[in-house]
């Protein structure tokens, strides 16, 4: 290693995405993005910390605060059993006490270990690097030849970490488009034929049979001049009825001399008076 803070984000990254990992899809997420928003730690080599807010990463990844919290605690209870170990230290400001946002540290075992060349409290460090067969799959320590054990072959491709300056971006989980429960409105059909809630409610208005077949035709027109759709066309044609008792009963009660209803603006209709041309 050049450097023995340095901490491999790209190989990190990897180890909790990969199948082996037995964690949920917002908390490798959340793991993720720790990883990604990591610097190196000077107290400890190998290790990498964050201290990003619950509400922050929520925004930024576009998970609910309640699923972040939900991965945190998952990250405190299984961290030291992962690829990548987790540690998560509650932290609370000096003076009033009050929640402060935790501190995240993690570490790849392997790596740790050949920085330390020492025991940790969560296993990392507890293996010497691992140095590559050279000379016809042997390899020199302290002067003298010690046959190396194969190296076996991964399947997966090697991990690219970010060269200095290269920022990683996280891409939040695309939730699948839901299709909409709303029907779609079409025109009145041909075919077209008023069902028992139409007659219910004609009879309620004290209106016959014939008369419904009548409103039925003016709705037809009306529907193919305006190009009209609705979704409902036995709902409209209630309402058109509804519409036509209630325009027939302001009728009547005009010419029995009855109060004139008032409009929303607040106009009554007057009828012009006799011998003005019409």
């Amino acid at each position: 290693m050049k450097d023995g803070s340095r901490f491999n984000k790209g190989r990190a990254m990897d180890l909790i995405m990969s199948e082996s990992c037995a964690l949920s899809s917002d908390t490798k997420f959340v793991a993720v993005h720790l990883i990604n928003r990591s610097r190196p730690d000077p107290a400890r080599p190998g290790w990498s910390m964050a201290w990003p807010a619950a509400v922050t990463m929520a925004r930024a990844l576009s998970l609910a605060p309640r699923a972040v919290e939900q991965a945190i605690s998952d990250l405190r209870r299984h961290g030291s059993t992962l690829p990548v170990r987790f540690e998560v230290e509650r932290r609370y400001r000096p003076g009033s006490g009050g929640r402060d946002s935790n501190m995240y540290r993690c570490c790849i075992p392997a790596m740790a270990a050949g920085m330390t060349g020492t025991h940790t409290r969560n296993g990392c460090g507890n293996a010497p690097p691992t140095i590559p067969a050279e000379n016809g799959g042997h390899t020199r320590r302290n002067g003298g030849g010690i046959p190396a054990a194969p190296a076996e072959e991964s399947s997966k491709e090697p991990s690219q970490e970010p060269s200095k300056g290269e920022t990683l971006v996280l891409t939040p989980p695309v939730k699948a488009k839901t299709k909409s429960r709303k029907a779609s409105a079409h025109t009145l059909p041909a075919d077209f034929i008023p069902d028992a809630s139409v007659y219910e409610t004609a009879k309620r208005l004290e209106l016959s049979r014939e008369r419904v077949d009548v409103e039925l035709e003016k709705l037809r027109d009306w529907a193919a001049s305006k190009d009209a759709r609705y979704v409902d066309w036995q709902a409209t044609l209630r309402n058109w009825l509804r519409k036509a008792k209630e325009f027939e009963s302001n009728r009547n009660g005009r010419r029995n001399g009855a109060p004139l209803k008032q409009s929303a603006n607040g106009r009554c209709w007057q009828p012009p008076p006799q011998g003005t041309p019409q």
